[in-house]
């Protein structure tokens, strides 16, 4: 059973999907700050943060066609975020 997407992100994913530079620009500015939050939480450092949250999104654009719609879109960005920040404090 598909989680039911909010339609403004579904349509966010299907533009960057396409590539389409705007939907990116307007699907990290919806997540970014957030997401710049838990990581400065996880990793103690701005720096770090900041850096953690680029490859993030890298991730976050480049595995979108695998968002199955099975939790909200914040919560999948969510858990990739984690998952950086994690392997970071591995390193």
């Amino acid at each position: 059973m598909d989680f039911k997407i909010d339609p403004y992100e579904n349509q966010l994913v299907t533009g960057c999907l396409k590539f389409q530079r705007e939907a990116q620009k307007q699907l990290y500015m919806r997540y970014k700050d957030a997401m710049y939050t838990i990581l400065v939480r996880m990793l103690n450092n701005q720096e770090d943060a900041a850096d953690a949250l680029q490859e993030a999104f890298i991730k976050v654009f480049s595995s979108l066609a695998n968002f199955q719609k099975r939790s909200s879109l914040g919560a999948w960005i969510k858990t990739i975020v984690v998952r950086e920040a994690l392997s970071r404090q591995k390193r």
